[in-house]
């Protein structure tokens, strides 16, 4: 009599406020992990009537809003993590990603980031003063918890009164940070790591009279191994046990610069790279201890449940 392995129940953590359409990603890693017995399905992150103990496992996937109430996010989180259930990524690491002040880290382990200013609503009277001390005229500003573009504005020393005045409205803490021109002139490097193994790279560029690139052209790319190797870098100097990161980076001369590191719900870029989702597919089954049948000869009793490890 054969023994098959044990079903697992995994949940794609999304929010129902975005189109299918937008979420693709989710849809091709669901079909790969069917490959490795796991049942994934997509939960709304907000919603008051999920079951978490129908599941095994969650991964925080596609919660593009969470920025919108972050205090309720991370109190489910932290619930989901109280009755056992395995996170990924911990709850303590998206805590620690979901502010920006996290660059201030990055650069006490002597990794190179975008230089940046952190400042509270209440200091923007300030803030052309911070300005002309630090030298910096092409500015861009955004909140310190906030994802996709969110209230984010570029502006100088010449137009500084009409971002004051509009951000006053808020109350928030704020980043700053010079410009990158080298966004406008070859984009953001986009580096996808699963469980610190390096998977592929995006090179992702503003539409012509924008400077945000969450909505712009996608280029899959092969980047120079000297960049894959600075980047994989990055991951190790950070060490936190992350199953999903993205680096994200300009390249400055011969160097790397740190633009942000996502590991709360990093774009997976799966639709561009067919493939790939079978990989991290493969690294989920084996987080979760789950054993592939691949033939008569591979079996595992039902009656015990695999044990979840990270």
């Amino acid at each position: 009599m054969l023994f098959f392995a044990a079903l697992l129940n995994l949940a794609l953590l999304t929010s129902n406020k975005f189109p299918e359409s937008d979420k693709v990603d989710d849809k091709i890693l669901i079909e790969a992990l069917r490959e490795y017995n796991i049942a994934a399905q997509p939960v709304d992150w907000r919603s008051p009537d999920v079951i978490w103990s129908d599941f095994d496992a969650v991964l925080v996937y596609s919660t593009w809003d969470y920025y919108e109430d972050y205090p309720k996010f991370l109190s489910t989180l932290q619930k989901i993590e109280s009755m056992n259930i395995k996170l990924f990524n911990y709850s303590s690491i998206i805590q620690w990603n979901a502010c920006k002040k996290y660059l201030k880290d990055l650069e006490k382990l002597g990794l190179k980031t975008i230089e940046s200013v952190y400042i509270s609503a209440n200091e923007l009277d300030n803030l052309q003063s911070i300005l002309i001390e630090k030298g910096w005229d092409d500015c861009v500003i955004k909140p310190q918890i906030s994802t996709s573009g969110y209230h984010t504005f570029r502006f100088n020393l010449s137009n500084i009164e009409h971002i004051q005045d509009y951000l006053k409205n808020f109350d928030e803490q704020f980043i700053i940070q010079p410009f990158a021109e080298e966004i406008i002139a070859e984009g953001e490097w986009s580096f996808v790591f699963f469980d610190r193994e390096y998977i592929h790279c995006m090179l992702k560029k503003p539409l012509e009279g924008n400077f945000r690139v969450q909505k712009g052209i996608k280029i899959p790319i092969q980047p120079p191994e000297w960049m894959i190797k600075e980047a994989q870098h990055i991951i190790e100097t950070i060490n936190r046990p992350a199953l999903q990161t993205r680096v994200d980076v300009i390249r400055r001369g011969n160097e790397i610069r740190i633009m942000e590191i996502e590991m709360i719900e990093p774009s997976l870029y799966l639709r561009y790279f067919p493939g790939s989702e079978k990989r991290i597919a493969r690294k989920i089954s084996e987080k979760l201890n789950l054993s592939i049948v691949k033939d008569d000869s591979t079996v595992l009793n039902a009656s015990s449940r695999p044990q979840i490890s990270l």
